[in-house]
């Protein structure tokens, strides 16, 4: 990998959150009721409206507010919960690991579902097989993610009483029960992912069979293991790689939903509760966050691809 290919994608990576961090703080901006009326409606502690946005800094043009929020920001001054009065860097920071283990979980259920189901259908072509993994995954992504989890809960919790149905546990105290208390949110995160997964891995697994090397390895003699793991798959997993960085945004802006389900303290619940609140600094400071993480895993999985095929050379132009 050359350096002016990495230093351009670093440089991506900034412009991309500094234009998602723009648009969320506009938009924001424009909802119903502000930061002020919020704040005196909880507890203005005597305040008057005036002094309040003189302090928060909501007296000055829109593009002034943008200008001093993002230059605060980059000195680590990620400011304070309207609604909580605590750090919002604090806030984000103690919820992190468990938004963080619940899309880990999920990625990684989504990735072992997906690719054996993938690679299967695609070899057992129009069976029954394929036919069943397909319309699983049309229905994976028709179900709407939190009628998925009332069912699991539903199932899992109430019937049979197998998972619990809310609540957090440090795994660092309790692995087994952090285990038990994760495992259905993340099936519902990882099982909707999986879906469109698991049809990317198809498709791709049924191109690369039909090449000429592949044919070539089965004239060869070599067995269907060898020909699939040692030639097929290798290179159908690339256009998987780069949906998995996708898919990975799309866990991070499910879990809001999914927290509030399940009643998990993670980052998702915490940027809900202070979007009803009007709280601007948790909601942006949630979104950066967000931004920065999908914009790192899409790196690695540039990264990723030298390590699936050798042959590609990321930014020398080459293959």
């Amino acid at each position: 990998m050359s350096t002016r290919y990495l230093i351009g994608r670093l440089g991506q990576t900034v412009l991309v959150i500094v234009i998602v961090s723009m648009m969320t703080y506009f938009f924001l901006s424009v909802l119903p009721g502000d930061a002020v009326t919020a704040q005196i409606g909880a507890d203005a502690g005597g305040f008057t409206e005036e002094r309040l946005a003189r302090d928060l800094g909501l007296d000055k043009p829109l593009p002034l507010q943008y200008v001093d929020w993002a230059g605060r920001m980059l000195t680590g001054n990620w400011g304070t919960s309207i609604r909580t009065k605590e750090s919002v860097l604090d806030a984000l920071w103690a919820r992190a690991p468990v938004t963080l283990q619940l899309t880990a979980l999920a990625m990684v259920i989504s990735i072992v579902i997906a690719i054996p189901v993938g690679v299967i259908a695609a070899l057992r072509r129009n069976s029954w097989v394929d036919r069943l993994s397909t319309t699983g995954a049309v229905a994976g992504v028709a179900l709407p993610n939190f009628w998925f989890a009332i069912l699991l809960i539903l199932l899992l919790s109430v019937r049979f009483e197998v998972l619990p149905a809310s609540g957090y546990v440090d795994p660092l105290e309790h692995p087994i029960d952090a285990l038990k208390h994760l495992l259905m949110p993340a099936v519902v995160l990882g099982m909707a992912q999986s879906a469109t997964i698991m049809r990317q891995m198809r498709s791709s697994m049924l191109e690369v069979m039909g090449q000429d090397y592949v044919r070539t390895a089965r004239a060869k003699g070599l067995s269907g293991y060898r020909v699939v793991v040692g030639h097929a798959l290798r290179n159908a997993l690339i256009p998987v790689v780069t949906l998995l960085g996708l898919r990975l945004a799309n866990i991070l802006g499910g879990t809001i939903i999914i927290e509030q389900v399940f009643a998990l303290p993670g980052m998702g619940r915490l940027a809900v509760q202070a979007i009803f609140a009007q709280d601007l600094p948790v909601v942006m400071g949630f979104v950066l966050v967000v931004a920065l993480i999908v914009q790192i895993a899409n790196l690695v999985t540039d990264l990723s691809y030298g390590l699936i095929d050798p042959r590609i050379q990321l930014g020398r132009g080459r293959s």
